[in-house]
């Protein structure tokens, strides 16, 4: 059997981009993190982190979707009237993730 325990990692956003899923038929942001030692400066692993943007004809980020929640809390924020909430936000930005590691017994 196989055993998973959760690990506190530190990332850092390396890139993004936001595609519309033709089998699910939504808009989805993909940020890509580089997961880091404790050094900080050896990449061990990376991570993609999917954000939903709604299922329209263009991407939308709600006021009650996790992309808004996650764009807030990276810009320190809350958005000026006239941002339109560019994912560009989680790019060069620390990230502390909790990741579900398998380990065979």
């Amino acid at each position: 059997m196989t055993r998973c325990e959760v690990v506190d990692m530190l990332s850092l956003g390396r890139a993004y981009v936001s595609i519309r899923q033709g089998d699910l038929s939504r808009w989805v942001c993909a940020v890509q993190f580089d997961i880091l030692d404790a050094s900080l400066t050896r990449v061990l692993a990376h991570a993609t982190w999917y954000l939903n943007l709604g299922s329209g004809e263009k991407p939308r980020a709600g006021r009650r979707g996790g992309y808004w929640a996650a764009w807030v809390r990276a810009n320190n924020g809350m958005p000026n009237r006239n941002d339109h909430l560019s994912p560009s936000v989680f790019v060069k930005r620390y990230a502390a993730l909790a990741l579900e590691v398998a380990n065979d017994p």
